[in-house]
């Protein structure tokens, strides 16, 4: 059992299984040019995220599917890189902990390198430099990280992290699936700050009468023709409509539709039927 931490918090236990060792077959390392369809479960699940937890679960599983026996992400803000980090990770909880209440991401190597590239490197492409680094290098290998790939990736303005795939001492890093690794975690951090904006801008919900009014515009009916197919006068169809336009502050149902359709409140399916 394995305590998996986001922030730096404990999350509630789950059995983890052990990742398959050197010489047992390696069923989840993936060639680089291997069918771009397995990636599409953990782009739905990533897309899907509704917490830090969800996506550090996917995550976990994304590490496992390419023969990596652990993660951890890590975000700054570009606003202020001397601020306490993000932290999402699999790692053993003293590790995490550390890393945020001891400040150890400060002598980070991973994290220091990241800041000046924007393609995957390997741990032996980033020397630890100094002491503290060379402490840090040291710790993750007492906790059984011992090589690893690191994807980093930028937000312009406003975040740059990156996603550390380790390994232990006695396996050889997987040297394929590299692509993907960069594209999945590049899609993990887009969830991480897509989660943030909904805490900032929750989005706005819309009545069932609001709803399917906005479905019938968006579909070319009018409002009396809306009215027939729901029981509705025609003057009720428009109140309804106005007042789904003043919640989105948009002046056209066209832009209704639009932002309904970006809040996922319709769906294109919803559109077409």
């Amino acid at each position: 059992m394995q305590n998996i931490l986001v922030r730096g918090r404990p999350l509630p236990k789950r059995s983890i299984t052990p990742p398959q060792r050197q010489g047992a077959p390696q069923k989840r390392a993936r060639a680089e040019g291997s069918d771009p369809g397995e990636l599409h479960p953990f782009l739905n699940r990533l897309s899907g995220a509704n917490s830090q937890f969800a996506i550090q679960e996917c995550l976990h599983g994304i590490a496992r599917h390419y023969g990596f026996d652990n993660f951890h992400l890590c975000r700054f803000s570009v606003a202020d890189l001397s601020a306490e980090p993000t932290l999402i990770g699999d790692l053993p909880e003293p590790f995490l902990q550390d890393y945020i209440v001891k400040k150890s991401w400060r002598a980070d190597p991973f994290a220091t390198m990241s800041q000046g590239r924007a393609t995957p490197f390997s741990w032996r492409e980033a020397p630890a430099v100094t002491q503290a680094m060379k402490e840090f290098r040291a710790e993750m290998a007492r906790f059984g990280a011992a090589d690893g790939w690191v994807i980093p990736w930028h937000i312009p303005g406003a975040w740059s992290g990156f996603c550390n795939f380790s390994i232990s001492a006695d396996r050889t890093l997987p040297e394929t699936g590299l692509p993907a690794l960069q594209y999945l975690a590049v899609h993990a951090a887009d969830a991480l700050n897509r989660l943030d904006k909904q805490r900032e801008h929750p989005a706005l919900r819309l009545t069932p009468r609001q709803l399917q009014c906005v479905i019938l515009a968006a579909r070319g009916k009018s409002d009396w023709v809306s009215g027939q197919l729901l029981g509705l006068s025609p003057a009720t169809v428009h109140k309804y409509l106005e007042q789904a336009k003043a919640r989105y502050d948009v002046a056209s149902r066209t832009e209704l539709v639009v932002r309904a359709l970006y809040d996922k409140q319709i769906s294109f399916t919803d559109l077409l039927n």
